[in-house]
């Protein structure tokens, strides 16, 4: 789904940031995250979050 998101123009640019600066986040903290709960991740309502705001 993120994929898709990321050719939406309102979205490509929030979600390639989010993803660096989750992936520094969850790398500098040593988060195993072979369980999807650990650590930070992309959400749903964050992505849709961004959408609304970028309307503006």
């Amino acid at each position: 789904m993120i994929e898709k998101f990321k050719k939406v123009h309102y979205l490509s640019d929030y979600i390639i940031q989010k993803e660096w600066e989750i992936a520094e986040y969850n790398a500098e903290n040593q988060i195993d995250r072979n369980n999807p709960v650990n650590g930070r991740a992309l959400t749903n309502i964050g992505v849709f979050r961004a959408y609304i705001k970028s309307l503006d």
